[in-house]
């Protein structure tokens, strides 16, 4: 679109390896000739890492040519997801062997082996090139150094360059992969380009597109775009294409802050950015799950005093066998037949449990009253497994708090009974027994609604 504006005969930054826009900067033309030299001396294995668009897949097409050129066989392998016994056949099907009849993998070595000894004086060697080799499955890594060991008395018959991400190191350091890594003769690193590399990339690939006229990416600008882009060839040809058009749009003669406001701050989101905001997002919903769920819920469920605040909530966690069965109290619960009846309704107006204020009743668990993944869980079990239990909903701190209460047993040893018996699900939230006019007195304290959890 912009091509004839700007007196060019080329698009400047396509994303596609293409020699004759290759700007050797960063160590790019270095790390290139040392792997021609790897290859020429037969090395087993190199490996080159980068992040994503540091410009490894352009690298190894470059690198493919070029040793093509001199003479040597290059077998490409654009996925690694392949498993051991199709590598193998791959690399045999592209170096022009014929496998159809092969069944085993013991043949298939053979043929390979015959046909690497046989093209051994035949040309510079056999070179494979494996992009994207940090999705290459563990076992099929384990294929490919024992397809590296292949050799002579004196040379390898066949060098192996594996281009991947940063996780690849990653992988090499698993013990599994320890006798790979250990055959690696050669590692390189894709650096991000500097903000000074930006501005000499960005004026020399207009210059190899055609364009003669004064300079359009001026050092600030480059700057920013360096910045925007964190120095990744991919994104900078993706941003510098978007100022272009820009500048075309406007009938404009160079990139300038108002082409950048336009095309960039209106669409920040670059690959980068999106996989940031997205692993924040999936961060901090993990660490609130974590939090939610294993950190505060124990912190406020495991002490029945803490959450209420008040005396009358005391609990002893090991009760005393001292209350017999049926002891009474001199306890005025305030509980009417009438709100007795109103039990079984959804909702009462009352605080009071039904069971009898000296009987013992067990807190299964407390939480605020949000609905979380493991409240949900703990729920769904409650009402599903559990019969006469009720919830009580009640003010803490601004927030609404609900507590899961199982009565009513008339001694300690059917209530600890009962709780031994609890699944782990309710056991980690440390369920204690309380009397029952103890709670009636808490609630009453913190107006507390009453529910039933069916």
């Amino acid at each position: 679109m912009y091509r004839k504006y700007f007196g060019l005969k080329d698009l400047p930054f396509r994303n596609t390896p293409d020699e004759d826009f290759f700007c050797g900067i960063a160590d790019r033309e270095e790390i290139i000739e040392a792997l021609e030299y790897i290859a020429t001396r037969r090395d087993a294995l190199a490996k080159v890492t980068g992040e994503v668009g540091s410009g490894k897949t352009t690298l190894l097409r470059i690198l493919a040519e070029r040793l093509r050129k001199k003479g040597f066989k290059i077998v490409y392998v654009p996925t690694p997801r392949l498993s051991p016994e199709e590598i193998l056949q791959f690399i045999a099907k592209d170096l022009g062997i014929n496998v159809e009849n092969i069944t085993t993998k013991v043949d298939l070595y053979n043929e390979l082996y015959k046909f690497l000894v046989k093209t051994y004086n035949e040309s510079k060697g056999v070179v494979v090139l494996i992009d994207e080799a940090h999705l290459i499955p563990l076992d099929t890594l384990e294929e490919v150094r024992l397809l590296s060991n292949i050799e002579t008395n004196k040379d390898k018959l066949i060098t192996i360059i594996l281009f991947g991400q940063t996780e690849l190191d990653e992988m090499l350091d698993q013990p599994s992969a320890r006798q790979l890594k250990s055959r690696i003769s050669y590692s390189f690193v894709l650096n991000p380009l500097t903000c000074n590399q930006v501005y000499n990339y960005l004026n020399f690939r207009m210059q190899k597109a055609g364009y003669n006229g004064d300079e359009i990416f001026s050092s600030s600008i480059a700057n920013y775009i360096c910045k925007v882009t964190q120095g990744l060839p991919r994104l900078i040809n993706i941003t510098a294409d978007k100022l272009l058009l820009s500048v075309y749009s406007r009938g404009g003669g160079r990139v300038e802050k108002k082409d950048i406001k336009v095309s960039l701050e209106k669409k920040m989101f670059s690959p980068y950015k999106i996989v940031f905001l997205i692993s924040v997002v999936f961060g901090g919903f993990v660490v609130y799950f974590v939090y939610d769920n294993f950190v505060r819920g124990d912190q406020y469920i495991t002490n029945f005093v803490d959450i209420f605040n008040s005396p009358l909530a005391y609990i002893d966690k090991d009760i005393s066998s001292s209350i017999e069965d049926g002891m009474s109290k001199n306890v005025q619960t305030g509980f009417t037949k009438n709100q007795e009846n109103s039990i079984g309704q959804q909702k009462t107006a009352s605080y009071y449990l039904p069971w009898n204020p000296n009987s013992f009743v067990v807190i299964l668990s407390t939480f605020p009253c949000y609905t979380g993944f493991y409240s949900d869980k703990i729920k769904r079990y409650i009402k599903n497994e559990m019969s006469d239990v009720y919830i009580y909903e009640f003010n803490k701190d601004g927030n609404r708090w609900c507590s899961f209460v199982k009565g009513g047993f008339k001694n300690i040893k059917e209530t600890k009974k009962f709780i031994e018996a609890l699944p782990s699900l309710i056991k980690r939230h440390h369920p204690y027994a309380v009397e029952a006019y103890k709670i009636n007195r808490v609630y009453e304290q913190r107006q507390a609604k009453l529910y039933e959890s069916k």
